[in-house]
This record gives structure tokens, sequence and C-alpha cells, in this order.
């Protein structure tokens, strides 16, 4: 099995003294890796998921969701998990009755070429946000939006550059194409694993359980703004 992408915690609820997560993970295989975990960081009578979910495959990669429950105790505790033996891991649960404790994050990206080659340092915030992390963990990142930017994508394939490069008119006329389907499935999916799979935010998705909100640049820039006939035909 090769790991493509995650594992990516998510927070799913809580309730009853029971706190829900989940972990997603993108792999090159047909059976969903298995998930281990546990209290112990050895594993040892580790428990697995409650259901895992197949929620998309592309191509030979599959994207798999184990969701499962974790007991709250009167403490904090650490809950340690590993996805098909690919590296061990650890999330903090807050206790019972316990406020958890938040990071908050959004625009994880740029919305050009040229803006990123000004920054001198590749993924500063969630540098710091680990080095907090490793002070005191956090229990749910909470993201507000634009969690990738995918505004290159009329960029990145012909079929779409072609599309965009006509007048208005011909835009709306235009019939949405079997290859720039391809093209966009192609793009988005990579651009995920691409993204999501750089060391920092990697560390930070493995060990703090997320709650994701979408923005436009999620999809491209201005999504939801343009005008309602050229805005359904880029639907």
């Amino acid at each position: 099995m090769t790991m493509r992408l995650g594992p990516i915690l998510g927070f799913r609820g809580c309730g009853n003294d029971v706190w829900r997560a989940s972990v997603l993970v993108v792999a090159d295989d047909a059976q969903a890796p298995a998930l281990k975990w546990g209290r112990d960081a050895a594993l040892a009578g580790a428990n697995g998921a409650d259901t895992t979910t197949q929620l998309f495959a592309h191509k030979k990669q599959k994207v798999w969701r184990h969701d499962f429950s974790v007991p709250q105790e009167a403490t904090e505790l650490t809950v340690h998990y590993e996805v098909g033996g690919a590296g061990a891991h650890a999330f903090s649960v807050p206790a019972k009755g316990e406020a958890p404790r938040i990071a908050y994050a959004s625009c994880n990206g740029f919305s050009s070429l040229h803006a990123m080659k000004q920054v001198d340092v590749k993924n500063r915030l969630w540098s710091h946000m680990a080095d907090r992390h490793a002070l005191k963990p956090f229990h749910l990142l909470l993201m507000g939006g634009d969690q990738i930017y995918a505004d290159e994508m009329w960029a990145s394939k012909e079929s779409l550059k072609g599309w965009l490069g006509r007048s208005r008119d011909r835009r709306i006329s235009a019939k949405f194409s079997k290859q720039m389907q391809r093209d966009l499935e192609d793009f988005y999916f990579h651009q995920y694993v691409k993204k999501w799979s750089q060391d920092e935010p990697a560390a930070m998705f493995a060990s703090i359980p997320s709650l994701m909100m979408w923005d436009d640049h999620d999809i491209f820039d201005g999504w939801g703004s343009y005008p309602e006939d050229l805005h359904k035909k880029m639907s």
C-alpha cells in the first residue's frame, strides 16, 4: 500500500461524554488501510474503526474515512493511532465538561505564484501553530475557508484555458466537455494531495481533529459572486 495523503483527523461532534473523530487517508489500494487506536502508545489491545467509508475514487487512488468514538474521561487524555501501519500519531481529547482548546486557520495558500515567491519562509504560520501545539495541545482545528487556493486551475489545463479565453457569450453557450471534466477532476484531486501533504500542514492535520468550512478559493476566486447566467455555467 502507498499512502498518498493523510492521515487527516476530522471532528465529528461530541455528546454524552463521547468525542467523535474520523481519520481520512488517500491510498493506492483496493482495500481500506486498517485503523488502530488506543491510549497506549504501543497500541496494545488497540481499538478499530466504528465504520469505514470509501468517499471517492480517482483512477487507482481511493479516499477512505474511518469514524471512531473516544469516551471522554475525568482528565484530558492522549489518543494514539496509526493507519495501515504507516506511522504512529496522536491527538488530545478534552476532559468531560471541559471546553476544547481551539486553533483557527484560514487562507492556506496564495492566489498567485508571484505572491508565493515573495515569501521567505514556507508555511511559517503552520510551524508557529506546531510550536504552540507542542506546548499545550489543541483539541480542535477550526478552518474558516480557503483550505487550498485553486485559482491556478484556469492555467493548468488547455481545455480550461480555452474556455476562459472566449468571449462571455461564447463561454455561456459552450458545452462542458468530457475532457474538461477529466481535467477538472485531475486538477482538484492532485491539488489537495499536493498542498495537504506538505510537511507543516500535514503534521497539524494528523494531530488535531479539524472542522472545515468552504470559501471561494477552495473552488476558484470569486465563486458565488458572478452574474447568475455565467455562474451557472461555471457550476
